[in-house]
């Protein structure tokens, strides 16, 4: 319970940094770092408990640093107090690539933390990195309005598209095709080779105060969803950029209960997200600033389920574990298969993070939000791992939202971890690329 109490001691009055905590990278691959003190674990799962998730956890070893590597150039022209460009995985080049706010776009190996190559930009790099192995490309947004497409071998520029404003979120591929938006509240969709423009979408500015950020493109099928800056979920025909169906305003719930939130901020800065629910309708996830967390159906729009409760949210995830058999914690018993477990993981910075049933919307848990800002969960080795903007990187049970393990390193974190089969990679906010092995023990 002892980590539990470190993260709301982090969400009230803060939190003691742990010197010495990452040691020198010759030191880092001989010795495992043993968490102790605030970042003590919850303990071994009770060994009378019939059912366990499919990670096991000794007391102080889920995490610990490979590779400590400082990946932003320290005569940067641009200094944020802050580093958002989520890293990327290359699973068979064992490849991290990562954006930074020196206008760097880089390849760094996975296992060692060397830098393989490096391409400039005209603007930080503060965005969603995506990777396509199969045609040994990189896409990538920058502030400057421009998404690039290099070749993930070499750093090679293939194309570059302008747009009219920053761009900070993942592409979305639909087979030849590339569908981004930018901070502007605009949609392209453009061809995976050449860049050559299909079809885009422009919407006027929301009027009054506006969050910063700006929500993604979501695949499902031949359609594209996305949310724009006055508070709309949209929906668009991915190969011709129709509209599939009429806007939906996110914020008419709150704005007829007359929640205050509602009427300062509009936006919708969450990138949807899909479910296929058991009655065999697709539920698409949409956020609002104001107007809470809402389902619709994919394709009618029609209104499923809300959540008013979650205002500020930036982030969805949807997390899954797959349906295994039960397990006797230790005693190698097994029993009868455990089904598929889904959440919807809702993120924001004044309310911390929301898992709810996908089906219902009904909350599991809450994670109070702590001081200095909070990244969306990224799931690795059955748990969830998430930054703070001070307070370090924290292991998560989505079976309960209690804290597992965690890591402080004194800078924090402000863009979203990656994980893969060489570990979970996180990008510090004075530039520096963190590889850290997540252990699962086995039982005793």
């Amino acid at each position: 319970m002892r980590a539990r109490r470190c993260w709301e001691t982090a969400c009230g009055a803060g939190m003691a940094r742990m010197a010495g905590m990452v040691k020198k990278r010759s030191l880092l691959f001989a010795f495992p770092v043993l968490i102790g003190g605030c970042f003590a674990s919850e303990g071994v799962i009770a060994r009378s408990q019939p059912e366990v998730p499919l990670w096991y956890h000794h007391s102080g070893s889920s995490l610990s640093p490979a590779f400590r590597e400082q990946i932003t150039a320290p005569e940067r022209s641009e200094t944020p107090a802050y580093e958002k460009g989520q890293p990327a995985f290359d699973e068979a080049g064992a490849r991290v690539f990562v954006g930074s706010s020196d206008g760097g776009i880089y390849a760094i190996d996975a296992r060692s933390g060397a830098i393989r190559w490096r391409f400039q930009t005209a603007g930080m790099v503060q965005s969603e990195l995506h990777h396509e192995a199969a045609r040994d490309l990189l896409l990538a947004g920058s502030n400057d309005g421009a998404m690039y497409a290099l070749r993930a071998s070499d750093g090679m520029l293939l194309w570059r598209f302008q747009t009219g404003g920053p761009i900070h979120r993942k592409p979305a591929v639909a087979g030849d095709r590339v569908i981004f938006t930018s901070e502007a509240d605009q949609m392209f969709c453009v061809d995976i080779s050449s860049g050559k423009p299909f079809w885009q979408k422009v919407r006027p500015p929301a009027a009054g105060t506006e969050i910063a950020g700006h929500s993604g493109a979501h695949l499902v099928g031949d359609r594209v969803y996305t949310s724009s800056s006055d508070g709309m979920a949209l929906a668009y025909d991915a190969l011709s950029g129709r509209e599939a169906w009429e806007g939906i305003d996110l914020n008419v719930e709150a704005d007829l209960a007359g929640a205050k939130e509602a009427i300062h901020y509009l936006d919708a800065d969450a990138t949807p997200v899909s479910f296929r629910l058991p009655t065999g309708v697709t539920a698409v996830y949409f956020a609002g600033y104001g107007g809470g967390i809402q389902a619709v159906d994919a394709v009618d729009g029609r209104r499923l389920w809300s959540f008013s409760a979650g205002k500020g949210v930036s982030d969805l995830v949807l997390w899954r574990e797959e349906a295994h058999a039960a397990r006797e914690a230790g005693l190698g018993l097994s029993g009868p298969e455990v089904p598929e477990r889904v959440l919807l993981l809702a993120v924001s910075a004044i309310g911390g993070v929301w898992a709810l049933d996908p089906k219902t919307g009904e909350p599991r848990w809450h994670l109070a939000a702590p001081k200095g800002g909070i990244t969306a969960p990224t799931p690795v080795a059955g748990a969830l791992a998430i930054g703070t903007g001070r307070n370090g990187l924290f292991l998560v049970s989505p079976r309960n939202g209690r804290v597992i393990d965690g890591l402080d390193v004194a800078d924090g974190f402000s863009a979203r971890p990656a994980a893969g089969s060489h570990g979970l990679f996180a990008f510090t906010n004075t530039g520096t690329l963190m590889g850290l092995r997540v252990l699962p023990p086995l039982a005793e």
